[in-house]
């Protein structure tokens, strides 16, 4: 299952061994692992990673030029 605001796109099936690769939608960043593994208990090794809005988490600053 794709994380909100992304897709998954999976080689090989959905078997143990098969792989998962997972992206962010524009705007969005990838939290997590972009790629997993099925182990062998039917799991993503490293499980699903979330999309998170860009400047969703980053306070407003001054911006400052050097010359």
């Amino acid at each position: 299952m794709p994380p909100p605001n992304g897709t998954v796109s999976v080689t090989n099936g959905t078997q143990y061994g098969a792989e998962v690769y997972f992206q962010c939608d524009t705007g969005f960043r990838l939290e997590g692992n972009a790629s997993s593994v099925c182990n062998l208990t039917g799991q993503w090794e490293l499980g699903t990673p979330t999309c998170q809005l860009i400047g969703d988490d980053c306070p407003v600053t001054e911006i400052v030029c050097f010359l």
